[in-house]
């Protein structure tokens, strides 16, 4: 997934040279992809995400101090 957000960081960059081009605003284009593509994912790929999601999810929760981990519940 890094190659395919790379990629169209740089054509989004290309088409839209006056935008915020900072870590910030990769961050905001890198989350908005992600979403996009999972939205048009079919369901086994969503099923598998979601497995993959839970089961770290479960591993953060086991008894680590993690101030993080209540975003994760």
């Amino acid at each position: 997934m890094k190659t395919r957000v790379d990629e169209e960081w740089k054509k989004y960059q290309e088409d839209n040279p006056e935008a915020n081009h900072g870590q910030q605003g990769r961050f905001k284009f890198h989350n908005k992809k992600m979403k996009e593509w999972f939205e048009d994912a079919d369901s086994e790929t969503k099923e598998k995400v979601e497995e993959f999601r839970q089961n770290s999810k479960g591993e953060l929760l086991e008894g680590d101090n993690d101030p993080n981990r209540i975003y994760q519940e």
